[in-house]
């Protein structure tokens, strides 16, 4: 951001379609620090450099209003009509002026008619002067194709005349309407080779190729392809297949060949398109396939839209789908996608939906070969290998994992999570090194000690459907350290697994309550496990939502009595059908206002609401479960005690790693190495209490003494701007 901020210094920085920078719902999205970083130039350097943003309308408002810091720095508005049919022909005529090109007044006339046809039909994806130039780039050709072959001598003139019969071409063929579909060759080529390179998905290759040559017939024949092709898809198979990777593929191949003007992807699911209200979901609905006008819509996991509560709003959307894919057949593409029977079930169970779907594509699980190219090409990105003995484990472990696959396999996602797991102990294996030590061949070379460690510990994902709480539990599992969090989380869930069979199978069973106190050092990750807990809940039927509410003692307490009860609970409704997380909750024990008002409250709402809401309590010591267990109001709704450890310095190296990688950042090793001797320098002398915090803390400090020294780089190249060096850190840690 600030690099384009420089180059537009001076003059003047236009961000096209800015609201992109904004994508709501998404944490992990960085458009948010463009944003800060933007407002804050604008400021400082107000006098120095002009911002532009455009966009449409209706979403630029949007983008503005969202943020009170847009608004008060975007003082001018600008608003650009649709050009109107007169304009249009007015914008042909000058185009075709500039090259010589002479229009006869009845083609005009033509031409203005198709002008005005596509005026009233205009949306978003309307392309305004765009479309006068494209139909003056095809007539152009039919002037040629006219004139070729003519044996006798024509005048100059007879060159750059457009006759009605150019403008005709353009839309018929005898007495069979058509329109002229330009492919666009070279964006084809440049589509199938990154389509070509993918591993495995040969029927899906072949499936997308036949499309193709489907088009060239049609369009030979002077036939519309959109009429047979532009038909909505189903998407088949396991995760991590690459479904959504063919999706955005699929959407830029269709625009090269004519079939969408556009060839976005608009990818949601059912939080996108499900509200809360009666009429909201079909307002919600209809804006999503809106912004997909001249696109793809993308749905994952399209069967989550159907719930088996009668009271649920997913089937508002379907029906709004279903309506829009009739009503606005050729405008966009739908693809859902998610596993083989679920989907199959769904659509089997909704007739309206599965009749508008031209054709289903399945998506087979990677082969053990293509498992094991797959994740040579994953360190290959990283300038890794593994050696020979390295190389044949991973070979065999992926056989392993095909053999014993069920519907869950990762597929790709599994081979990504293992390869992350060896290339980051890999790197901690260097950074326990000398420098003098450190030679190319074990830099960058994986020995087989680093490949045997994590596919020992990765052996459980493979177990198929007798390791499903291992399954369910992945999330957590791939979080550093926290051992006991997670010896404590499969033993609960394996005990709900239980209940829910014996249910199944009619047994009484004695209901469990999942209330919980969450103990440990700060840093140690409580939050973060909380909100794992509200997905797994949710997972697995306990909860309808999963999402995580977390409060403080600062937004719970009022200024006069009784205020502190009324805000919580306000806050345990806000939780409805998710957890409501209590940070360091010790004040809950005191016997003065807020704490008593609060506490109350709490224990109200659990008695009241016992149902569809989990609450997790949280404290920094040690002794504050011992505190919870000896009391016995508390005790009795709060029976799943988990403690989360210290880190120790080896994991620490590990969170910074990670959060660097998560953050599109890499420490080099003599930073790994720095670290490792600081983490393990002030464990030893008890100063890494705030544990990850610390990392964090020491990590930032450390990217902003990076761009300090990036600063007088006159063009960095991008493996400088993501690196963290030695002297990064090393100025960073003298200041803690």
């Amino acid at each position: 951001t600030d690099r384009a901020i420089n180059q537009a210094s001076g003059g003047i920085l236009l961000i096209d379609e800015a609201y992109t920078l904004a994508k709501q719902g998404n944490q992990q999205d960085f458009g948010q620090e463009a944003i800060d970083i933007l407002l804050k130039r604008m400021e400082d350097r107000k006098d120095d450099f002009v911002v532009i943003a455009a966009g449409y309308p209706a979403k630029m408002q949007e983008f503005i209003n969202s943020n009170p810091g847009l608004k008060s720095r975007f003082t001018h508005f600008f608003h650009f009509d649709d050009y109107t049919p007169d304009e249009l022909i007015a914008i042909f005529k000058h185009s075709a002026a500039e090259e010589d090109f002479v229009i006869a007044d009845d083609s005009l006339d033509l031409l203005k008619k198709e002008f005005i046809r596509l005026y009233r039909k205009r949306d978003e994806s309307f392309g305004n002067a765009r479309i006068a130039k494209k139909y003056l780039t095809d007539i152009k050709l039919n002037v040629s194709r006219r004139l070729s072959g003519r044996e006798e001598e024509l005048p100059k003139e007879a060159f750059t005349l457009i006759t009605r019969e150019d403008v005709e071409n353009l839309f018929t063929n005898g007495d069979k309407k058509k329109f002229i579909f330009n492919i666009d060759e070279d964006k084809l080529e440049l589509l199938m080779e990154k389509l070509n390179i993918l591993t495995g998905l040969a029927g899906v290759k072949k499936e997308i190729n036949e499309i193709i040559k489907l088009t060239r017939y049609y369009i030979e024949n002077g036939e519309d392809p959109q009429k047979s092709i532009s038909g909505h898809l189903v998407f088949l198979g396991n995760p991590g297949t690459g479904k959504t990777t063919v999706a955005r593929l699929f959407s830029e191949i269709y625009s090269a060949l004519g079939i969408l003007p556009k060839g976005h992807l608009v990818e949601v699911d059912r939080q996108a398109l499900v509200a809360q209200y009666v009429g909201q979901t079909a307002i919600k609905t209809k804006e999503v396939i809106d912004s997909a006008i001249g696109g793809t819509l993308f749905i994952d996991e399209v069967y989550s839209l159907l719930k088996k509560n009668e009271s649920d709003f997913g089937r508002e959307s379907i029906d709004t789908l279903i309506k829009r894919m009739e009503d606005d057949k050729g405008k966009f593409i739908l693809i859902t996608a998610g596993y083989t029977d679920e989907t199959n079930e769904f659509l089997a169970m909704n007739p309206g939906l599965s009749s508008r779907f031209y054709k289903k594509i399945y998506f087979d699980d990677y082969s053990p070969d293509e498992l094991h190219i797959i994740s040579l090409k994953f360190l290959e990105d990283k300038k890794l290998k593994p050696d020979e003995e390295s190389g044949l484990l991973l070979r065999k472990f992926f056989t392993e994992a095909y053999e014993r696959r069920d519907k869950r396999f990762g597929n790709a996602r599994f081979v990504r999570n293992i390869t992350d797991k060896i290339i980051r102990n890999h790197l901690l294996y260097i950074a326990g090194l000398n420098r003098t030590s450190r030679t190319e061949e074990n830099t960058s070379v994986i020995s087989a000690s680093v490949i045997k460690e994590i596919l020992n510990e990765s052996k459980d994902w493979i177990k198929g459907t007798d390791s499903e709480p291992e399954y369910i539990l992945q999330e957590l599992n791939d979080l550093t350290g926290l051992t006991e969090v997670k010896k404590s989380a499969l033993k609960l869930i394996s005990s709900l697994r239980v209940v829910e069979l014996r249910e199944k199978r009619g047994l009484k069973s004695v209901p469990r309550v999942l209330h919980s106190v969450f103990y440990g050092s700060p840093g140690t990750g409580k939050a973060t496990v909380a909100k794992i807990f509200g997905d797994i809940y949710k997972n697995i039927g306990i909860l309808s939502k999963g999402h995580i509410v977390p409060v403080n003692k600062l937004n719970m307490s009022g200024i006069y009595v009784g205020q502190s009860k009324q805000k919580t609970q306000e806050f345990i409704q806000k939780a409805a059908g998710g957890i409501l997380y209590i940070e360091d909750a010790e004040y809950l024990q005191q016997d003065l206002t807020p704490g008593s008002e609060i506490l109350d409250a709490l224990l109200e709402g659990i008695a009241v609401n016992h149902e569809d809401i989990i609450y997790i309590i949280s404290g920094n010591r040690k002794s504050f479960a011992d505190e919870i267990r000896n009391n016995s109001v508390i005790s009795k709704y709060f029976v799943n005690y988990f403690y989360f450890e210290d880190f120790e310095p080896r994991q620490l190296v590990e969170i910074a790693y990670r959060l660097a990688e998560t953050n599109s950042y890499r420490l080099d090793e003599g930073a790994l190495q720095l670290m490792m001797d600081l983490f393990t320098n002030r464990y030893s002398e008890g100063k890494t209490k705030e544990n990850a915090r610390l990392v964090k803390d020491i990590l930032y400090k450390s990217i902003s003494f990076q761009e300090e020294r990036l600063f007088n780089y006159e063009n960095p190249s991008d493996d400088e701007l993501i690196t963290i060096t030695y002297e990064d850190v090393i100025k960073a840690a003298r200041e803690f």
